[in-house]
């Protein structure tokens, strides 16, 4: 019986551990090493551990702390495990303490550590700077050594990247105090702006493109490595050099002619497009807004059905946003832009070229290369809008939208930019419903009824907070969806009523800080490919997957 209780009291430590140490990633060092001990220890008495019966283990558990345990030197080494485990979890509380203070609205701008050398300050201090509850809170951050003799000799340089009024440098300048040799560089369309901040600064002005050097960046994108060109690009050259004269020396009208050729094959093709660009931009070199919306236009009218689509979901992106191209794909497969089949590569690879040449790219695979983050340059947004509008593709509601009227477009963007309670969206023909929020901030939804969706194929509520942790059973009413995510929401429970979203190809439930219960209805879902699970699942919660076609599929917990 001793050794059952030993295996009882190291499972009981164990599960401690795991459940106080996932709260906080911050001490992770020190949470591993612990683990690592209670492995060995656990090691010790394997077969004490499995005579251990469930009958009476509660009773042991509120007892555990008074059991004096026959192995003596086993006693010893959980008792010490026992006490760092409680200065860990003592130290997770001391941070949640400080992260309180720093994202709370409280009046209180500043937040000081004190207390003598190495007592922990700094490392407390890096905690919390990495903490994810902060990172969420703040859009910008900084660590600065101050030494003891300090006299704030630091040459920063901050870069202030579209300022687009002069009213913008006002409202910011405060933060900025004039000091040696410390630089601002500041980019604007305006060059009244440019002006604005110091008579003494200087205007550069980044020149256009000669024409040589327009043929070679056209040639890497839409020339080189191209296997596939039904033609020879001699005979095209007065064409070719029409086309980049028509570019004015723009370096993004430029990419965004040669990521259309890209996509061309045959010397028709190109002919076609050199065509439409001659009668549409006639006369207006000069005129260089004008000219690259002109460019940029014609090259979506130039595009596939598909890629079309593809170019016009951008639009549902506040501008800015650094869009993840992950999440971007398996918007375009939920509803069917992008097919899953045998010829999914090739489709996907020649939409993330073309979208390379129309985007600024944020973040690359390391490994791959792909593309894994972007934005919109905001000429090309500006296109991406008037064209989501013009065909009825999409609607942008915001702060500053009077009436959520949706009810006659397919497509709704909700661009959340403060913590109100968002109202209800009915729309019975709406086949995308997007909450998207400015780094990542958690957002009131005021209902939980998704009655009048029942067409929706994609419902992305991610950071949505509920008024009851409860998903409503009305759920299973949007039989058509293919994707749902309900990432970093605050629900604990979801309903029976899941499993009727048999066609959903995407579903992230991707929870944290909660223990939530799942029915056991994924088995139903036979076209399922993406699945992320919560942190922590309820002790009932028993899911069946060996059902599910996992050939392709990706199951991460």
């Amino acid at each position: 019986m001793a050794d059952a209780v030993v295996a009882f009291g190291l499972h009981f430590l164990w599960e401690l551990l795991i459940r106080e140490s996932n709260r906080l990633k911050a001490v992770q060092e020190q949470a591993t090493e612990l683990q690592n001990d209670l492995r060995r220890l656990k090691s010790f008495v394997k077969d004490a551990e499995a005579r251990a019966r469930e009958l009476g283990i509660k009773k042991h558990l509120k007892r555990v702390s008074c059991i004096t345990f026959a192995h003596q030197k086993l006693s010893s080494q959980i008792r010490g495990i026992s006490r760092r485990i409680s200065k860990v979890i003592d130290n997770m509380e001391t941070v949640e303490k400080l992260v309180g203070h720093l994202v709370e609205e409280n009046g209180v701008q500043v937040v000081s550590v004190c207390g003598m050398g190495g007592i922990g300050k700094t490392t407390l201090a890096r905690q919390v700077f990495h903490h994810e509850k902060v990172r969420r809170r703040f859009n910008g951050f900084a660590w600065v050594f101050v030494s003891q003799e300090c006299r704030q000799k630091h040459r920063c340089l901050i870069v202030l990247d579209d300022v687009w009024s002069s009213a913008a440098w006002e409202l910011i300048k405060p933060a900025f105090p004039h000091r040696s040799g410390s630089k601002i560089l500041l980019t604007s369309r305006n060059e009244s702006v440019g002006l604005h901040p110091d008579l003494r600064c200087i205007i550069f002005r980044p020149r256009f493109l000669t024409h040589d050097d327009s043929w070679e960046v056209f040639q890497k994108i839409a020339l080189i490595e191209r296997n596939d060109i039904e033609f020879e690009v001699d005979d095209l050259t007065e064409e070719i050099q029409q086309m980049l004269k028509h570019c004015g020396g723009l370096p993004l009208a430029v990419k965004t002619r040669g990521g259309l050729l890209a996509t061309k094959r045959t010397a028709s093709e190109w002919r076609k497009v050199h065509n439409n660009i001659r009668s549409h931009i006639a006369g207006e070199i000069g005129e260089n807004s004008g000219l690259i919306i002109n460019v940029i236009t014609l090259s979506y009218e130039d595009l596939p059905s598909h890629l079309k689509h593809c170019f016009l979901y951008l639009a549902h992106f506040p501008e800015d946003h650094e869009i993840q191209t992950e999440t971007l794909f398996n918007y375009w497969v939920a509803e069917g832009i992008v097919m899953v089949g045998s010829e999914e590569s090739t489709i996907v690879d020649v939409a993330e070229d073309y979208l390379e040449n129309m985007v600024l790219v944020g973040k690359r695979n390391i490994v791959t290369s792909r593309i894994e983050s972007c934005r919109l340059h905001d000429v090309v947004r500006e296109v991406c809008l008037f064209k989501a509008k013009e065909e009825s593709f999409m609607q942008v509601f915001n702060a500053q939208s009077s009436v959520l009227d949706a009810t006659s477009t397919r497509r709704v963007a909700v661009h959340l930019v403060d913590d109100d309670e968002n109202e209800p969206i009915q729309n019975l023909k709406a086949r995308a419903l997007l909450y998207i929020t400015r780094d990542f901030h958690p957002w009131i939804l005021s209902t939980r009824s998704f009655r009048g969706l029942e067409s929706l194929r994609v419902l992305d509520l991610f950071g949505a907070q509920f008024r009851r942790p409860k998903l409503h059973k009305s759920i299973g009413k949007l039989i058509h969806l293919r994707y749902l995510s309900l990432k970093e929401t605050n629900l604990s429970v979801l309903p029976s009523s899941l499993g009727n979203l048999e066609l959903l190809v995407y579903l992230d439930l991707e929870i944290y800080e909660t223990m939530v219960h799942i029915p056991d209805v994924l088995k139903k879902m036979k076209k399922l490919r993406y699945l992320m699970l919560p942190d922590e699942l309820s002790n009932k919660t028993k899911l069946e997957l060996s059902g599910l076609n996992f050939v392709g599929l990706l199951c991460l917990w």
